[in-house]
């Protein structure tokens, strides 16, 4: 899900009731730190911030098999441990009545699945979205955004 560039709140940190977060006084999930993780030689250690560009994994799913990097992100004891690895797709056809009813906003995923949950019943699912950073060569450096999404009945 894409939130609205148009709403004025989009970039905005929102509170669990949609409001803007006040410091201090507002009670929602956000992002910090931990909640990212880079991989690969020029980028570990580095700051989140200082991350340019990134896109869906280049080479795509060639790349899982052949990027040492993206693999010890995501192997049992990596930063990433992830059970299954696989593409979330975007929601249907038969969705758009519920995309409609969503405010999804940038980097709270947390807030969006959950009510997408109250919503339609579909479960929170816990992982990591994983973004191949452009200034690099493909399969070189990797960008793990802490997210959750939402499993569909199929």
């Amino acid at each position: 899900l894409q939130p609205s560039l148009s709403s004025p709140f989009a970039m905005s940190l929102l509170d669990s009731s949609g409001e803007p977060a006040v410091p201090g006084k507002s009670i929602g999930y956000w992002l910090d730190e931990s909640d990212f993780v880079l991989g690969g030689a020029d980028h570990e250690g580095g700051l989140v911030s200082e991350v340019g560009a990134h896109i869906f994994p280049r080479d795509w799913p060639a790349v899982y098999e052949e990027s040492d990097v993206l693999r010890s992100m995501v192997r049992k004891k990596g930063p990433c441990a992830a059970k299954r690895v696989s593409v979330v797709p975007s929601l249907g056809d038969e969705h758009q009545e519920l995309l409609a009813k969503l405010r999804p906003r940038w980097l709270q995923s947390f807030d969006t699945a959950e009510e997408v949950e109250r919503l339609s019943g579909f479960t929170v699912v816990e992982g990591w979205a994983i973004y191949d950073i452009m200034d690099d060569v493909t399969g070189a450096a990797f960008l793990a955004e802490r997210y959750w999404w939402n499993a569909t009945s199929d």
